[in-house]
């Protein structure tokens, strides 16, 4: 099993990305925008899937889902316009592709 690093959501949040004690609100919306992107590799069925869709590298997609690294913003970026849908917790419609 791979220890997280240090300042990592997992090292911070014990049970990441469902840890209930997540305390910064900063932390709270990036938590929501995980558990958005676990939702989607559900629907696409796999870590693989997600990465063909979106053109974010699998490993990249593992480490934010396991908690190991916070995403950066063009990552999320990437991921939402690759997917078609809107990750990041608000009322806006997703970004289109096209």
């Amino acid at each position: 099993m791979v220890r997280p690093k240090p300042g990592s959501p997992a090292s911070l949040y014990p049970g990441w990305p469902d840890s209930l004690d997540v305390s910064a609100p900063e932390h709270q919306m990036i938590q929501a925008m995980v558990i958005n992107l676990r939702r989607e590799r559900n629907r696409y069925r796999s870590v693989k899937g997600v990465a063909e869709k979106s053109g974010v590298a699998a490993s990249t997609i593992s480490d934010i889902l396991n908690g190991n690294t916070w995403p950066s913003l063009e990552t999320m970026a990437r991921l939402e316009v690759g997917l078609e849908v809107r990750l990041w917790p608000g009322a806006n419609p997703a970004p289109s592709n096209t």
